[in-house]
């Protein structure tokens, strides 16, 4: 959506800029005179955005509507930007694969946007987190959404698994790695071994292998793996939403992902949080980008 476009621009832009202004003007009262000044610009702009999106959600599934969004998108992967709204990169009718599903993520918004023609697979290992989000999806009664009580990972198998301090920062699959956060003993705690298999079997296992049209992957730095487990998926060549900011090797795990999926003749835009979008392209040049 254009007017998100804009929405997302100027807060990333004009968020970091206030906050190198409030760093250097100011101590004491006026500082927080400032902060709550522009905590209540914030607040209001958010609201009529919001209320905007949910207006422009409400109109008719057109052509028109298509492109324009397209056009936003394209616009969007232009611009230093820091996440992509989900308004603008799941459609209507689309196959959504959350990897990693936290039960204070995104599943009941994409379920809402796919709409009843459309399907949300949820695949997440822990089972407090799934407990969680079978009450939600019990309570707002969503039809759409298949829950998978697994770990996605490059092959089939067993994987350690690593219970952190919040629903998001478990993880699966310890083997030394270099991190961008220490893990400090106490913050994790060995919950023992788990099922893992690809996003691929998974998928052909639920029949739904060759419909997919939007996959988002946020594991806390097994992305690279989920990638690796999922070549069929990307034949048939959906959007991608992959998180890649943790370090190995000295470097983020996006450059791999992005040399994965550029070789696969996707498109690729890295956000400054380390996100990996990726859009099919038909024709891929010779040599690559």
């Amino acid at each position: 959506m254009l007017l998100n476009l804009l929405r997302h621009y100027v807060l990333n832009r004009s968020g970091s800029v206030l906050a190198r202004f409030l760093r250097v003007v100011g101590r004491g009262p006026v500082r927080t005179v400032l902060r709550v000044f522009v905590g209540a610009l914030t607040t209001c702009e958010r609201l009529v955005f919001v209320s905007v999106a949910r207006l422009w959600l409400a109109l008719p599934h057109t052509a028109l509507k298509s492109r324009l969004n397209e056009v936003a998108l394209a616009c969007l992967h232009a611009l230093p930007i820091r996440e992509v709204p989900l308004e603008l990169l799941i459609r209507r009718g689309d196959v959504v694969v959350q990897v990693g599903a936290a039960p204070d993520g995104q599943v009941p918004t994409m379920a809402r946007l796919v709409g009843r023609r459309g399907h949300v697979v949820a695949i997440e290992p822990d089972p407090e987190n799934l407990r969680l989000l079978e009450k939600t999806i019990r309570a707002r009664s969503l039809r759409n959404v298949t829950l998978v009580a697994r770990g996605a990972w490059k092959e089939k198998g067993r994987q350690t698994w690593l219970s952190g301090p919040t629903s998001q920062s478990n993880i699966v699959g310890m083997d030394g790695a270099e991190w961008t956060e220490p893990f400090t003993e106490g913050r994790y705690e060995a919950g023992g071994d788990i099922e893992v298999d690809t996003v691929d079997n998974i998928l052909e296992e639920i029949g739904l292998l060759k419909k997919v049209t939007f996959v988002k992957a946020t594991v806390n730095g097994r992305e690279l793996e989920v990638v690796q487990g999922m070549p069929r998926t990307l034949e048939s060549h959906p959007r991608l939403w992959v998180k890649g900011h943790r370090v190995r090797n000295g470097q983020p795990i996006n450059v791999a992902i992005a040399s994965i999926l550029r070789e696969k003749g996707y498109r690729i835009t890295i956000s400054r949080r380390g996100v990996v979008y990726g859009r099919w392209k038909k024709s891929v040049p010779r040599g690559g980008e």
